[in-house]
């Protein structure tokens, strides 16, 4: 777990994606690639490994029908046709966000009816080139979107197969 317990609901959640990327945190092309994210309140046991791709209700689409609750958004981020971003939030393993940006990327989610409180969430791998898998990286939180404070960071992650569904939890009190 990160750092202290957090008290605070925050609208904006991002993460950020650092520049190393598949199981050694070494792929010289910067790369990241992510099948789905959600986030949610706490559910399971720190880092399950979830069979069978997301848990589902996330509250970026608790209904899971493809209607998003806030505006989704990213940063330094060239994608292929097919493998855009709004593809990490459509409640589907069989479709992927690719990244071709070196320096690394972000994506943030802004809650339309304002903060919620996070103390998990899921990122799956996609469906092929491991070296790509996401391997650090942090979630912030913000009220205003400008102002972020950490509330998760992570190191040296491995994910073992393609279109596994890991969970992270964290103490955070604060709906952001």
């Amino acid at each position: 777990l990160y750092g202290a317990e957090h008290d605070t609901a925050y609208t904006y959640y991002r993460i950020n994606f650092l520049t190393e990327f598949g199981a050694t945190g070494n792929n010289p092309t910067g790369e990241m690639q992510i099948a789905e994210i959600e986030l949610l309140p706490p559910l399971n046991p720190e880092s399950v490994i979830l069979p069978g791709g997301p848990i589902g209700h996330d509250l970026t689409d608790p209904e899971d029908d493809g209607s998003l609750t806030g505006v989704f958004s990213v940063g330094n981020s060239i994608s292929p046709a097919n493998e855009e971003p709004f593809r990490a939030l459509d409640n589907t393993t069989t479709t992927k966000w690719l990244s071709l940006a070196p320096e690394g990327t972000w994506a943030r989610f802004q809650f339309d009816e304002g903060p919620k409180l996070v103390n998990s969430y899921t990122i799956t791998s996609a469906n092929d080139a491991d070296d790509r898998d996401p391997y650090s990286w942090t979630l912030s939180g913000s009220n205003d979107g400008t102002h972020f404070t950490v509330v998760d960071a992570r190191e040296a992650q491995d994910f073992a197969q393609r279109f596994e569904t890991q969970q992270f939890q964290f103490q955070n009190s604060t709906p952001y």
